[in-house]
């Protein structure tokens, strides 16, 4: 006798170990493997339905370019990366996969000492690229709002001076 699809039953009822669950007759959308899947593990399925074998091709048509929220394959565009190895004395700073922020890197190493999570790298010129160490300061989370503001600021009034000379020069 053929289950039909849809069919819902207690696992008591075909011998699953589960015998107060519900569960339901289900097709795999992909390959259309059918098995028993419990009511609670459908509604809140994360592969729509996917059977184990197919979940794997799934996420690979669901990565990369074809990902909806794929941004050119950057975490950070603006900030240059590097990969250190565990054996490195910075490697606290650094992701499981050894990946750290550059700029992060470069003070540590000048500071001779990891940077807590506290502090933060300031590029002095705005620039993200340019991480010489000149142009980084060490500052934390209270103050590197003020910094980035004197900054806007100091921009701005030589945005002024310039249209100021502009006009003289022009009269």
């Amino acid at each position: 006798m053929e289950i039909k699809l849809g069919t819902i039953k207690y696992g008591r009822e075909f011998g699953h170990g589960s015998k107060g669950t519900k569960f339901q007759f289900f097709a795999c959308p992909d390959c259309g493997a059918r098995r028993w899947v419990s009511i609670y593990r459908l509604r809140e399925y994360k592969h729509n339905g996917l059977c184990h074998r197919c979940v794997p091709k799934a996420e690979q048509r669901w990565s990369g370019e074809n990902h909806f929220n794929w941004r050119g394959g950057r975490a950070r565009a603006e900030y240059k990366l590097r990969t250190i190895k565990s054996d490195n004395p910075y490697f606290c700073m650094a992701t499981k996969r050894g990946i750290v922020a550059e700029h992060r890197l470069v003070l540590a190493e000048h500071l001779g000492r990891p940077l807590t999570s506290a502090e933060i790298a300031h590029h002095l010129n705005g620039m993200k690229a340019d991480n010489r160490i000149e142009n980084l300061a060490l500052v934390d989370a209270h103050t590197h709002p003020m910094h980035t503001f004197a900054k806007v600021l100091q921009a701005r009034i030589r945005e002024l001076e310039a249209q100021i000379d502009g006009e003289k020069d022009g009269t």
